[in-house]
């Protein structure tokens, strides 16, 4: 949806950095910008290793993937169950 009301040229519309690379840059230019380095190197350095990790994985063969497959979908409805109980305890 967009918003028809925003107007570029007033800085309340303005969409906010985040608190702590502002925080950052306030007190050193550079301690923002080793924020921003330091998160996005991350970022790239753990997409790239799970590229590889499922280019390797492809080569195990149809049985390995079934096998990971049926153990994430384990895991992924135990959070689920979890996510509900908890939901359901704090009322």
């Amino acid at each position: 949806m967009l918003n028809n009301n925003f107007d570029p040229c007033r800085k309340k519309q303005l969409p906010k950095l985040h608190p702590m690379f502002l925080a950052g840059y306030r007190e050193d230019p550079t301690h923002g910008m080793a924020l921003l380095v330091g998160f996005y190197g991350t970022m790239i350095v753990v997409l790239s290793a799970i590229i590889m990790l499922f280019a390797f994985a492809s080569r195990l063969g149809p049985r390995f993937a079934r096998i990971t497959l049926g153990v994430a979908v384990i895991a992924m409805a135990g959070f689920g169950v979890l996510q509900v109980w908890l939901g359901l305890r704090s009322g």
